[in-house]
């Protein structure tokens, strides 16, 4: 069989099995949480055509602005027509000159596999066993020219394969990750502008076959690439997000001089669990502000949409961009009322029992039927005002070690206590409601203590605490 008649064969497989992370995160449709923020809290959140607008309508310049993106969620976004490295290269790094015009610094971050949490794992083995289903089945003489299945491939090895067959295995895409981004860096660089990746290994797709992937930072400023660094490695980019955010508001409080100005954080993506990772870490802040005075910094929130069908002039994307300090405080309002005030030291406890319920109606980590976010999240408010000794004991999500063993064990207790009053009402509702009979049969007859322990484990790792032992917990 000729090479071209091949590539044709290759391009119409690598577009039906492009893999597709847009189902990851907290639930969705009408009642999911971020369809559930917009309806109850338009106030803090506005719809724009791109990050410049955003960043424009917030009131900083560009030169103000730190600018946070997902590159796996970017790597993912490139169309199915654009087949060769080139072109990927090309689709990358326009991202990235959008993100310049909100901002003169660009991060960058991606999953890191070797440091990903145990139950994370999982959880993409399942998604990947599902995809797997429907991968259409090729004829050996074709095997060659889909790519590299594993991490032992060089550059010759891709140029004549689509991008997208590659990425498609995870066991591929930390090297091609490696050999695209770098590119796109080189493509990006200019005076004034200052892009960072972070979990990229700086020698690329050159790295010697059988060695370890060693992802770390890489900037075109070296001075952002220790800063910048985790003290301790983090494997999932949500959670790099915030870390590196902090970062850049300790270090512009602290007088370095590439983040001295700044003054904004975009942070784009389209995973919906940063909705409750930055809800999380906002509450942290605010409750720091009221304890020792400290400085501030907005943060912008941005998911990007999608709108008619790709490759027409109905197509459209758009940001649907939450201010942060604003949701924080809308959010209070509901659930304290005129208590608000008194309960300022019960904020931050409010907010976590308000994501671990997100978390059981339906997340990479738990799901549990019946559960749904507009109901929970109304009974996460009533339990605030009636039944506030639930909420003293959640401290401990944010202030116990790893080693402190009893600390955690009474945690645990104390959040299933928590989650069984939340769940036991949110039932009593949807049985008072019409139609919902049997998402309350569901709910009482699935939901178990488990679902309760992987909540609060999934809390922990919000907050930063990542234990090991996941199957203790229920994974």
């Amino acid at each position: 069989m000729c090479r071209k008649k091949c590539r044709v064969l290759l391009l119409c497989t690598a577009a039906a099995s492009q893999y597709d992370d847009n189902d990851m995160g907290l639930s969705s449709g009408e009642y999911g949480v971020k369809s559930q923020i917009k309806k109850r809290f338009p106030s803090s959140f506005a719809e724009f055509e791109s990050l410049q607008s955003a960043r424009e309508a917030a009131g900083y310049s560009v030169d103000q602005t730190v600018v946070l993106l997902d590159g796996n969620v970017l790597s993912n976004q490139v169309p199915n027509a654009v087949n060769d490295v080139d072109g990927y290269v090309r689709i990358l790094s326009g991202f990235v000159n959008q993100a310049f015009c909100a901002g003169d610094i660009v991060v960058v971050v991606f999953d890191e596999a070797a440091h990903m949490t145990l139950a994370k794992k999982a959880e993409q083995d399942r998604r990947d066993a599902s995809r797997r289903k429907n991968v259409i089945q090729t004829s050996s003489d074709l095997e060659s020219f889909l790519g590299p299945k594993d991490d032992n491939f060089g550059l010759g090895d891709v140029e004549n394969c689509d991008p997208h067959s590659v990425l498609k295995h995870r066991g591929t895409r930390g090297r091609l990750y490696d050999f695209l981004w770098l590119r796109v860096k080189r493509a990006v660089e200019t005076p004034g502008k200052t892009i960072v990746l972070d979990g990229i290994d700086a020698s690329g797709i050159d790295r010697p076959f059988g060695t370890k992937r060693d992802a770390s930072i890489v900037s075109s400023d070296a001075r952002l690439e220790a800063v910048l660094a985790h003290p301790r490695p983090i494997g999932e980019g949500d959670l790099k997000l915030t870390d590196i955010a902090c970062v850049v508001q300790e270090q512009r409080d602290a007088g370095f001089e590439p983040l001295k100005k700044i003054e904004l954080i975009v942070i784009s993506t389209i995973d919906t669990d940063s909705l409750a990772i930055e809800l999380i870490n906002e509450a942290a802040k605010a409750e720091e502000r009221r304890l020792n005075g400290c400085s501030d910094m907005r943060l912008l929130l941005a998911f990007k949409e999608f709108s008619g069908k790709r490759g027409t002039d109905d197509f459209k994307t758009s940001f649907s961009c939450f201010d942060m300090r604003l949701l924080l405080d809308n959010v209070l309002e509901f659930m304290f009322g005129d208590k608000k005030t008194s309960s300022v030291h019960l904020h931050r406890n409010a907010i976590a029992l308000l994501t671990i319920a997100w978390t059981l109606c339906g997340s990479d980590f738990v799901d549990v039927k019946g559960m749904r976010s507009d109901v929970a999240t109304d009974v996460v408010a009533a339990l605030c005002k009636t039944d506030v000794a639930l909420l003293p004991p959640l401290n401990a999500l944010w202030d116990c070690k790893r080693d402190d063993i009893q600390r955690i064990q009474t945690l645990r207790r104390d959040v299933n206590y928590a989650v069984d009053r939340l769940v036991t009402e949110t039932a009593r509702v949807l049985g008072s409601m019409p139609r919902m009979a049997r998402s309350c049969a569901s709910l009482k007859n699935e939901y178990s203590n488990t679902d309760a322990s992987k909540a609060c484990w999934v809390s922990l790792y919000w907050h930063g605490l990542e234990l090991g032992d996941v199957g203790s917990w229920g994974f």
